[in-house]
């Protein structure tokens, strides 16, 4: 049976790959919107390669600094900032617990009874 990836195939590769299988549609899929949250880590990580975009950034979030911050200091402290200001959205990740690694969007779908478990220890103030 022919493997339909290689796994040391680049993501260019296997986007030939799935078009050779699928046909030129694939490729007028609609790209999914970034959550406000992901759409903050997209503007840090621009940033972070000159301190002073950086530094405009935690202005922008109304950061207090002391000015001895480093890039990665400041990039933490903007992404801890973005995640209190900005609305939750299904997208994020949980980031916390043994679900940490999947979106809000992916655990309410596989493991509807671990989001019952979050809400009920928040509610009884377990949580932060």
């Amino acid at each position: 049976m022919e493997r339909l990836f290689q796994s040391n195939w680049s993501r260019a590769q296997i986007l030939l790959r799935l078009v050779e299988l699928e046909g030129d549609e694939i490729l007028q899929t609609p790209l999914k919107e970034n959550s406000p949250l992901r759409t903050w880590e997209v503007k840090v990580n621009q940033a972070s390669r000159r301190k002073s975009e950086v530094l405009t950034l935690a202005e922008e979030v109304g950061l207090m600094l002391t000015g001895n911050e480093t890039i990665e200091v400041l990039r933490l402290k903007i992404l801890d900032k973005a995640a209190m200001i900005t609305q939750d959205h299904p997208r994020d990740p949980v980031g916390f617990g043994q679900r940490s690694h999947l979106t809000y969007q992916e655990v309410a779908t596989k493991d509807p009874g671990y989001c019952r478990w979050v809400v009920r220890a928040a509610m009884e103030g377990d949580a932060c």
